[in-house]
Parts: C-alpha cells; sequence; structure tokens
C-alpha cells in the first residue's frame, strides 16, 4: 500500500487539529506549497490536491459540513455532486476589478467559501490516538503512524492515495 507523502500528511494533520477545535470554510482544505515541485503555491495541481483530499475525507467519514444536512439543504445530491462543483472553480483565478467575469467568478467561489466542516468523532479520535496533546508533529513515528492508518482508511473506503486524480478539475 502506498502511503500519503509525508509534507502532505503533516499538512493533513495540521487541518485536522483545526477542525477538531473549529469548523472551517472548505477552502482551508489547502494544499498549497506542501511540495514546491509538485504542489506549487495557488497551481492548479495544489487545487487538485486539495479537491481529492476534500472528497476522500468526506468519503472517509473524517471530517463533515456545519450544519449535518448543509449538503442536501443546497440540492446537492452527493458528496461526489458536491465535490464535482468545487472542481469547476478556480479558487485562485484572479480578476481586475473591472473585468466582465468577475462578479460572476466571486459568486461562484461561494462553493469554497460558504460551507463549514469539522471533523468528525472518526476524524478526531484518529488525531487523538497519534497526536495527544503532548505529542507534536515532529514525533516522527507519530507521524508514521498516522499516515499509516489514514492511508488504510482511504484504501478501505475506496479512495487509495495512488488511485490519481478522483474528482478531475473542469475549468
Amino acid at each position: 500500500m502506498n502511503t500519503v507523502p509525508r509534507q502532505i500528511a503533516v499538512r493533513l494533520v495540521e487541518i485536522l487539529q483545526t477542525l477538531v477545535m473549529s469548523e472551517m470554510p472548505v477552502n482551508f482544505f489547502g494544499f498549497d506549497g506542501v511540495d514546491a515541485h509538485d504542489y506549487p503555491m495557488h497551481s492548479r495541481a495544489a487545487q487538485q490536491l486539495a479537491i481529492d483530499m476534500i472528497y476522500r475525507c468526506l468519503k472517509c467519514d473524517l471530517i463533515t459540513f456545519v450544519p449535518g444536512d448543509w449538503l442536501q439543504e443546497q440540492g446537492f445530491s452527493s458528496i461526489e455532486s458536491f465535490v464535482e462543483e468545487l472542481a469547476r472553480v478556480d479558487q485562485y483565478k484572479k480578476f481586475s476589478s473591472d473585468s466582465p467575469g468577475r462578479k460572476k467568478h466571486n459568486l461562484d467561489m461561494g462553493i469554497w467559501l460558504e460551507p463549514q466542516i469539522c471533523c468528525t468523532k472518526k476524524g478526531e479520535a484518529l488525531i487523538a490516538e497519534h497526536f495527544p496533546s503532548n505529542i507534536g508533529l515532529q514525533k516522527e513515528d507519530a507521524l508514521a503512524n498516522f499516515n499509516n492508518e489514514v492511508s488504510t482508511i482511504f484504501l478501505e473506503c475506496g479512495v487509495p492515495w495512488d488511485a490519481g486524480v478522483l474528482i478531475p478539475i473542469k475549468y
């Protein structure tokens, strides 16, 4: 089984630790610059990674929407339909103040900014098991154990790390 690359696992732990304490907008789930070569800041590759990791964590019940019925209330039929909508919006696209597409893009960005997410009990338990309050990310054995477990969870839920792109960008 292939495990998540170390830098990405570190960022995933940081994201989940924050989501244990507080709900955040979906765009908090970012991986910009975790690997300057493969995922440079504000790149298509970094956004693809974010989309796929959001999808993995939702499918594996590590994160959820707040409120819990947000997905259905917004008319999404599934996690996939929500993530496919994320994949249609370039969250890094820049417009000048007078560009004709700016207003539409600002409205489209709501898909990245409006939904709030937090850790589920399963996500909280995963973090608590490997990173109790007195152990930081510098403990390589804790990170390695977390990485093995989260990679196994992804595999068991049908969204393994080595599956390649799960929900392709559509912009």
